[in-house]
């Protein structure tokens, strides 16, 4: 009994009612068109932010410039200040 009863109910939607892939692509298109302003916005968000991201890497470049000098002239210091104190170590040792 339970085989007929499988049987009466096809995969293939009844006549009079939109299969699901028809609906699904008339709910894809209505939400496409409801989201094409806000794309069109983000797409002009990206664009601008893509134009005032130059300046922002150039100051980002400029600032990592500055900062590994600062480190370089600091080890410098560091070296020379342990050189300068090894040195003298070593001449009062001698002396």
């Amino acid at each position: 009994m339970s085989k007929s009863r499988n049987a009466g109910a096809s995969s293939t939607p009844a006549r009079g009612t939109k299969s699901l892939d028809s609906m699904s692509a008339s709910m894809n298109r209505a939400l496409a068109g409801a989201r094409a302003p806000q794309v069109a916005a983000d797409r002009q968000e990206q664009i601008h932010r893509d134009l005032s991201d130059a300046g922002g890497r150039r100051a980002a470049a400029r600032s990592a410039t500055v900062a590994a000098r600062r480190r370089t002239n600091f080890l410098l210091g560091t070296l020379d200040g342990l050189r300068r104190g090894a040195g003298t170590r070593a001449r009062r040792a001698t002396g």
